[in-house]
């Protein structure tokens, strides 16, 4: 805990999880940059010849949209059908090691992921219509055919070809977001600690992100100030600072964690004590 004010009449320490919150906030933002990964690829064509004023309308816009916001064209690009190429599905191999069970446990033997990605070729570029490549390769296959038949058939006036909504992404980018919204309701708050002899009180306050919690104690009736430990996992331990009232009463000032540690926490309680002249 951080001293933020001391004198002979006033000690105030103040705890603030800087860690968890950072982490809570990395989750979201995290959540967020996920969210792009899950858009589908979108490519509307429209063959239509000439309008009265002699404009080709014979035109096609590519964009991304995502299932949260399906109405909305991100990054959209319009160009002449005529500029159009043509759609395949690109392949890549990435290797990846398994382990094997009717071997060593321990060894581990390589294997082969193949990857698909649709893309559309236009004279200016190539355009990936999923930002992220997939395993599945004949829904991709089955676009490549539409959007070619498309473009190799001038009776048809009118195309649209979506890929599909990555619901994979999408699941991780609302946990993480949800995640790091809900969490910090019921978990680590911050404390402040006034110690007042003027007032011969003690005042503790949780503050947490939908509520705060206040306790006040005479200073008279505080006998000790301890840290408290206890088992958390193989070989790791857990400890809060504690107030004891009357030696019948504990009441915790920071909760179970390994953040602060015991010897900073114990330092703490040796300072409170010597404030409160309870050392020896």
């Amino acid at each position: 805990m951080r001293v933020i004010q001391k004198n002979p009449e006033k000690l105030q320490l103040k705890f603030v999880p800087w860690r968890l919150w950072l982490t809570w906030i990395g989750a979201i933002l995290l959540g967020i940059a996920f969210l792009p990964l899950s858009a589908s690829g979108r490519l509307e064509c429209n063959r239509e010849g000439a309008d009265r004023v002699g404009n080709d309308t014979n035109q096609c816009q590519f964009s991304y949209r995502h299932v949260l916001v399906p109405t909305v064209d991100f990054k959209p690009q319009n160009f002449p059908i005529q500029e159009v190429q043509g759609a395949d599905v690109e392949s890549h191999e990435t290797r990846r090691r398994r382990r094997d069970s009717r071997r060593d446990s321990r060894r581990s033997r390589p294997r082969d992921q193949t990857w698909h990605q649709l893309v559309l070729h236009t004279r200016g570029e190539t355009i990936n219509m999923n930002l992220f490549s997939r395993r599945q390769r004949s829904p991709k296959e089955s676009l490549a055919q539409d959007i070619n038949q498309f473009l190799n058939n001038s009776e048809e006036s009118h195309l649209v070809a979506q890929t599909r909504t990555i619901w994979e992404y999408l699941t991780v980018s609302l946990v993480l977001i949800i995640s790091g919204l809900v969490i910090p309701i019921g978990f680590k708050k911050t404390v402040c600690c006034t110690f007042d002899k003027t007032s011969d009180s003690l005042s503790i306050v949780h503050t947490g992100v939908s509520d705060k919690q206040k306790l006040n104690y005479p200073l008279q009736s505080i006998t000790g100030v301890t840290v408290q430990s206890r088992d958390w996992g193989d070989d790791d331990e857990q400890h809060r600072l504690v107030v004891q009232i009357d030696d019948e009463k504990t009441v915790p000032i920071t909760e179970y964690g390994n953040r602060l540690g015991f010897s900073r926490q114990e330092a703490t309680a040796q300072r409170i004590e010597e404030f409160l002249g309870l050392s020896n």
